[in-house]
């Protein structure tokens, strides 16, 4: 317990991690602008255009309206069996007449504001993962790693405080992150009167934080670890973007056949409770191939096992390679 104290108070003092709560705040107040823009009304020159395109509307309507239900009565009686039963010619043509259909949308916190907010949630896990792998990179690299160990000679609690530390402060840092987006967000959308949510809303928000949270927190394990297994935090950013460009998109996706199997969707599906995937089914047809993409759903359980699983092999193989590796 006191090893987990001094270590949190190193990644506390930490610039880097000073610096990366500012990032994550700086970056939720940024979806908190995004959303203001989003919402905001029409100007007083779209609303005139809008009802300029009505008056267009209504004028040709007004002119060719009959004819054109003329026509489609004529052709429903033609070829009946081109048109469903209880197809009705007489209001089926006649376009939209209202103003509002021809203005932009406009944002709502509970469809882009939600939805930002799963954006915003790969941006803190990134944070994690460098504030992870440089809070042991960086004792490695300047020597602090070979004299604390002249006082702490026992390994595993080193290794576990170390690594329990980081997981701590990725934590707080996606709390902080996450907290902030959200609050930037709704009152954002509050002001311009858009920020209509039900409690089913708020409910799915507050578990996707929370997932997110986790996560953050498995990840920075995980880069501490790698940082006890690689030294360096470059080396460990460049395998992290090799595995996920490389060995997740092709090798994992090539050698079970499955992309539900790799990290990408299985953090989707963590996050936001539900993943998706498409694979392309291919059949014979008239001497070629017929095509179509078919879409695959990844649960939120099986997205946060396959997550605890890789988190539990890092974290486990670096502990093995520190027990035994000579630490200059």
């Amino acid at each position: 317990m006191r090893l987990a104290r001094v270590e949190l108070d190193r990644f506390r003092s930490r610039r880097l991690v000073r610096w990366a709560t500012v990032l994550a705040v700086g970056v939720g107040l940024l979806f908190g602008a995004s959303s203001w823009w989003q919402a905001r009304p029409p100007s007083a020159a779209q609303v005139a255009q809008a009802q300029e395109f009505v008056r267009q509307q209504q004028a040709d309507w007004d002119a060719n309206g009959a004819q054109q239900v003329k026509d489609c009565q004529d052709d429903q009686a033609a070829n009946p069996s081109n048109y469903p039963a209880d197809f009705d010619c007489a209001t089926g043509l006649e376009p939209s007449l209202e103003v509002d259909d021809f203005l932009p949308s406009r944002g709502t916190f509970e469809v882009e504001g939600v939805g930002a907010l799963g954006t915003d949630a790969y941006l803190l896990l990134g944070l994690a993962l460098l504030l992870g792998a440089s809070f042991v990179c960086a004792e490695s690299v300047s020597g602090a790693l070979s004299t604390w160990m002249t006082f702490e000679p026992r390994r595993t609690r080193v290794y576990g405080s170390k690594v329990s530390a980081a997981a701590l402060g990725g934590a707080v840092v996606a709390i902080i992150g996450f907290g902030v987006a959200l609050a930037a967000q709704w009152g954002a959308f509050a002001l311009r009167d858009r920020a209509g949510a039900t409690g089913h809303v708020w409910t799915q928000v507050t578990a996707e934080g929370g997932r997110v949270v986790v996560l953050a927190a498995a990840v920075a394990a995980i880069g501490a670890a790698l940082g006890f297994l690689l030294r360096h935090t470059t080396a460990v950013l460049g395998l992290i973007v090799a595995y996920a460009a490389l060995v997740d998109a092709a090798v994992v996706r090539a050698a079970l056949g499955q992309p539900r199997w790799t990290l990408t969707v299985s953090s989707d599906a963590w996050i936001t409770a539900h993943g998706t995937y498409t694979v392309e089914n291919c059949t014979p047809f008239e001497g070629g191939m017929n095509c179509e993409y078919v879409e695959h759903v990844v649960s939120m359980t099986h997205g946060g096992l396959v997550l605890a699983g890789v988190t539990v092999v890092v974290v486990a193989v670096g502990w093995l390679v520190f027990r035994r590796r000579d630490v200059a």
